[in-house]
């Protein structure tokens, strides 16, 4: 077709099929062909698509928010070894590797040595740098010697996973996760070939075991306190703690190092309570996984003798039957004191004599509970007293004019001291002489830290007003007679200073490096399975000295050392040497992962904002041979949240309905070539963290579905749309053009080598006409008439020999181009009607003229009608139609959904089918 006529009325340039592709060089090569097209619909069929590499620089488009997909049960994966529907086919054997994270900065670099033993099994000592990072380095080839290295070049191509060993070394449970061990024991590793590798669908494993370290010979202990190994009756549960029997003592953590249970007498017990001989058996987690110990637990009954520090309240009237203390002293290691209470509601005390007038008593001491509290020589009652008096009055004490309070607590640094000769003491109104009253003063906690000079006089660094906890204990006794008696015991608190922690004390949260952190007054993070510690959290005081202050980590009332399971957590800052004031609690929560939400985050919405859900190819796939990568490369979140590594992700490809594992997205099993299509991934939890998770009700596991698509040139075809490849096709052959082209994309030589993603409109539904069919058809044929004055004219166009036909229409050298090769004919009238709307009978008709006259096919005169004979809608094709129809069945062109729908009109995605399926069958 021509442009406007030039003004100095010389031939203008050609203008070519509106249906065609023009670039500045050579159309693009046709598309690699991977699968057969269906043609006319989507019979859910081949759902991969392929593009050359060399497009790939063009197929990737811009971010998008991500969009939620949907979630669902659980799956049955192929060469999953282990586990119910799992398949295993063990064709050699794995090397495994150990890596260590000393640094504590989850790098796990760390090499750890390990050996083949004669069984063939993997032995590596266990150590206090537990977990390890297991991992392989090389596979060999069952009956063979071939090794293959598996490097970074091509670990993509193979799925490793580690479990527990069952006794018979199988595998058994879900893959641990991350592939950490944190125990001695046996475990399997496995390592699957994913499609890519030479292997594929092939699994390699080998078996290891962790060698657990022997529990050492223990001894019980006593409240943490190493050297207190005498275990005495109190009344309640004792707390029971366990070092090593030899130097240099080494204390076992309960948790980590092992677990423990009691039993007294041959039966098992829940607790260390009464008086006798239990037995604790320890067994080993972690490092010492696998071993086994025991020791002794000796408790003593508490004895009332001599020794004993009984305490009876003064009494006005009748005495209390409960005394006020029971304690003993008694001799730890090394010469060390402990004191050890006795809940007082176990005994009682009664005076001997009766009580009538004022005086001092003595008080026998009794117990119900002769099993665990020995009173004297005997079990139950004895002759050894202990004193009580009755007075007139019980003695009030004052401090500066204002009852006397059990605790007091004062600020240094406004130079608030405690003067000890304002205590004072009554007797009903009248004032007790200070000679009858009694203080005694003692340190019971010293600043360690070299900033304050204690005196050695407990009484005047008080009133000195020097930094430190004090003891004070105030009696006042009338010596000579009845009159009255009191005591009382003061705690006093002098701080360093106050702060208010609302104003000066500020805590910042863990962030990722390079990040600044910001002050917070809460926190919260998705379950991950990295340990929180309190000193994850940065917290500044204002200026003072960090180490006169505790910052903890409570679960409840508990200070635990780590938060790692969901729950709620708060973190606690104190001080024993500040006081202070507002808010010195912050909320932390961990929260569960919600696997129901689960997203592919590098999914793009088709066309921005509208349209359906997919996921670009892009140049070297998305590397998903691990669960890390796998995270990271498709952006898994959860609502906001990124999806921890601690999951077991698997990402599988329908290859023709079957499901196969890959280690890349987007790319064919070699590697070259950019392919579409249907997959899924499946996050599988294991099951000793499912706790932290939100998954479906009676599921393991979640799974999401997408789609992988070339990043298509038109707006309006997407990639589900059945049509969507061979309009692709269709568009890079030359075929057909887009109702508005798509933008073309130049390399640096000015050759094209693609276009700019939805950039154009197809019109997939719009019907086509005669003359657009012509065009199509030239198109295709790559054909190039010349202008001679037989075939065109300046004045009228291309020379057709149609009454009807336009010469200077876009589609009037095709028409002449199809009529001088007998493709397509007019009517008697000498008409050929462009603009008439073609059926599907016409068309087929049409191609199969084409491909008789111009690509010399021989099949179109065959007898195809048994082809067509097997269509149920045979009968309804024209008679004058049949051949051209029975040729285009028996050509697979069309009839693939089951019915040929003759009298159906073309549309342009149905055109783009047939031709491509013509042209560029299947290899």
């Amino acid at each position: 077709m021509r442009a406007a006529h030039s003004t100095s009325g010389g031939r203008g340039g050609r203008r070519r099929c509106a249906c065609r592709t023009t670039s500045n060089g050579p159309p693009p090569s046709p598309l690699k062909r991977r699968q057969h097209m269906t043609a006319c619909t989507n019979n859910g069929g081949k759902a991969r698509r392929v593009v050359t590499a060399a497009l790939v620089g063009v197929l990737s488009v811009g971010a998008v928010p991500a969009i939620a997909l949907a979630t669902g049960a659980d799956v049955s994966l192929m060469f999953a070894p282990g586990g119910e529907g799992g398949m295993e086919l063990e064709k050699g054997t794995a090397k495994p590797t150990f890596m260590a994270d000393k640094d504590g900065d989850l790098s796990y670099t760390d090499s750890i040595s390990c050996d083949e033993n004669e069984d063939g099994v993997w032995e590596v000592a266990a150590s206090d740098d537990m977990p390890y990072l297991v991992s392989v380095d090389k596979i060999k080839v069952a009956g063979t010697n071939d090794e293959v290295d598996i490097n970074d070049s091509n670990f993509k191509d193979y799925r490793v996973r580690v479990y527990r060993a069952d006794e018979d070394g199988n595998a058994t449970g879900a893959a641990l996760s991350g592939n950490k061990v944190d125990d001695a024991g046996e475990y399997v590793i496995t390592v699957t070939g994913l499609a890519g590798s030479p292997y594929a669908g092939q699994t390699f494993k080998s078996n290891f075991v962790v060698k657990g370290i022997d529990l050492p010979q223990v001894v019980a202990f006593e409240n943490g306190e190493k050297a207190d190994m005498t275990f005495i009756y109190t009344g309640s549960a004792l707390d029971v703690d366990f070092k090593t029997a030899n130097s240099p003592y080494d204390v076992l953590e309960e948790g980590k190092d092992y677990t423990v249970t009691y039993t007294k007498g041959g039966k098992a017990v829940d607790s260390v309570t009464d008086a006798g001989t239990y037995v604790a058996t320890l067994k080993g987690e972690g490092k010492y996984a696998g071993s086994e110990t025991s020791c002794p637990v000796e408790v003593g009954r508490f004895k009332i003798d001599v020794s004993t520090d009984i305490v009876i309240a003064p009494f006005e009237e009748s005495p209390d039957a409960t005394p006020v203390s029971v304690s003993r002293e008694d001799a730890g290691a090394n010469g060390s004191k402990f004191t050890t209470f006795l809940d007082p509601s176990l005994v009682s005390v009664a005076p001997t004599t009766s009580t009538s007038t004022p005086g001092t008593y003595q008080f026998k001491v009794t117990t119900p509970d002769g099993a665990n509290i020995q009173i004297g020589g005997q079990v139950a009652n004895a002759t050894k007293t202990w004193p009580g008096r009755k007075v007139e009055n019980i003695a009030t004490f004052t401090y500066k004019n204002a009852s006397l309070e059990d605790s007091y607590e004062l600020d240094a640094s406004k130079g608030e001291e405690f003067d000890v000769s304002d205590i004072e003491a009554f007797n009903g109104k009248t004032e007790i002489a200070d000679t009858e009253v009694s203080v005694d003063v003692d340190y019971d906690k010293k600043v360690e830290d070299g900033s304050v000079t204690y005196s050695g006089n407990a009484e005047a660094d008080i009133e000195a007003g020097l930094p430190g906890v004090y003891k004070l204990v105030v009696t006042a006794d009338d010596e000579d007679g009845n009159d009255y008696a009191g005591a009382a015991t003061v705690t006093v608190t002098i701080y360093k200073g106050s702060l208010d922690a609302d104003t000066s004390v500020f805590v910042y949260p863990p962030v990722a490096p390079g990040e600044d952190p910001v002050a917070v007054t809460s926190y919260e993070k998705g379950y991950d399975g990295v340990p929180l510690e309190a000193n994850d959290f940065e917290v500044t005081f204002n200026g003072k000295e960090p180490d006169d202050f505790t910052v903890e980590l409570l679960k409840g009332d508990e200070v635990v050392d780590e938060a790692v399971d969901a729950g709620e957590y708060t973190l606690v800052v104190t001080s024993s040497w500040y006081k202070l004031s507002g808010t010195t609690e912050m909320p932390v929560t961990i929260s569960k992962v919600d696997l129901t939400k689960l997203e592919i985050g590098a999914i793009e919405k088709w066309n921005g904002v509208a349209g359906e859900n997919y996921l670009p190819a892009k140049a070297n796939g998305y590397d998903v041979s691990t669960s890390t990568s796998a995270i990271s490369s498709l952006e898994l979140v959860y609502g906001d949240e990124a999806l921890p590594d601690v999951v077991d992700v698997v990402v599988e490809i329908n290859d023709e309905g079957t499901w196969k594992e890959v280690g890349t997205v987007g790319l064919d099993d070699d590697g070259d070539t950019l392919i579409g299509g249907q997959y899924r991934l499946t996050a599988t939890v294991p099951e000793d963290i499912a706790s932290n998770f939100i998954l479906p009700e009676g599921a393991t596991s979640v799974t999401v579905p997408f789609t992988v698509s070339l990043g298509g040139s038109f707006k309006d075809v997407q990639p589900s749309d059945w049509y969507f490849e061979p309009v692709e096709k269709a568009l890079v052959a030359g075929y057909m053009n887009g109702t508005t082209a798509p933008e073309p994309v130049y390399d640096n030589t000015s050759h094209q080598v693609g276009y700019v993603p939805q950039s154009g409109t197809f019109s997939p539904l719009s019907e086509l006409t005669r003359g657009e069919v012509a065009c199509v058809l030239y198109n295709v044929s790559g054909a190039h008439v010349d202008e001679t004055d037989k075939s065109y004219n300046e004045h009228i166009g291309w020379l057709t020999g149609f009454s009807d036909v336009d010469g200077k229409q876009f589609y009037a050298e095709a028409i002449y181009w199809a009529k001088q090769n007998g493709v397509i004919n007019g009517y008697g009238d000498g008409t050929f009607q462009p603009l008439r709307k073609i059926t599907r009978e016409e068309f087929a008709c049409m191609l199969a003229n084409f491909a008789e006259k111009v690509l010399r096919d021989e099949d179109v005169a065959k007898d195809n009608s048994a082809a067509l004979a097997e269509m149920p809608d045979a009968d309804s094709v024209t008679e004058w139609a049949e051949q051209g129809v029975a040729w285009a069945v028996s050509k697979k062109v069309m009839g693939n959904d089951g019915r040929v729908s003759p009298t159906a009109l073309m549309n342009r995605g149905t055109c783009a089918s047939m031709v491509v399926n013509y042209m560029l069958p299947e290899a």
